[in-house]
């Protein structure tokens, strides 16, 4: 049975993250998700809750040894961090709707960043298809699958998910792409 609260500590790195995430113009108000792994339990936000106002009540522990166990309060992209968690026991996860991510997903198959730090760090992140209506239980293989390699990966017209050893470095991953497609964005706008 998974603990109903979270530990004041792990609270504290959820609310910072989901904060920066939305001072940084990565989610709106009430968009994106996180999930931090603890052991056999997964600590996801709970569905529309606001990343930059989260409290206790808006962290979901899920049990990723009880399959059967699926909180209906737990964020609609649950089955992507569990199918991440599953196949690669990453200890964080960034789900994100930056905008100039999303922007370039729609005409792109994958993002090849040109500034140098992008090109150092992400030179190529992939463009998952997006089923349309938008299912969660469609994208999980595909995104987790793409996660063993890369650090980052975006479904097409919908988003990021960055994996990364703790939230700190999976929003990182999500912040450092964000910054080179607007840069690949001003790069291709029309000059003078």
């Amino acid at each position: 049975m998974p603990p109903k609260v979270i530990a004041p500590g792990l609270l504290r790195v959820f609310q910072q993250v989901g904060r920066d995430l939305f001072i940084q113009g990565l989610n709106s108000s009430h968009s994106g998700n996180l999930s931090l792994r603890e052991k056999d339990i997964l600590w996801i936000t709970q569905r529309g809750a606001p990343l930059a106002r989260l409290t206790s009540r808006l962290l979901v522990p899920v049990s990723l040894e009880d399959p059967s166990c699926r909180p209906a309060a737990a964020s609609s992209e649950l089955p992507v961090h569990v199918e991440i968690q599953t196949r690669q026991g990453s200890g964080a996860v960034v789900h994100a709707h930056p905008p100039a991510v999303v922007a370039l997903s729609l005409s792109l198959s994958s993002i090849q960043p040109l500034d140098l730090e992008g090109r150092y760090h992400l030179p190529r992140v992939p463009v998952i298809p997006s089923p349309d209506p938008y299912d969660p239980l469609e994208v999980a293989g595909p995104v987790a699958e793409a996660l063993e390699k890369e650090r980052i990966v975006v479904v097409r017209g919908h988003g990021s998910f960055a994996r990364g050893a703790d939230l700190w470095e999976a929003m990182h991953w999500t912040s450092a792409l964000e910054h080179s497609c607007r840069i690949l964005l001003l790069a291709r706008a029309p000059q003078g």
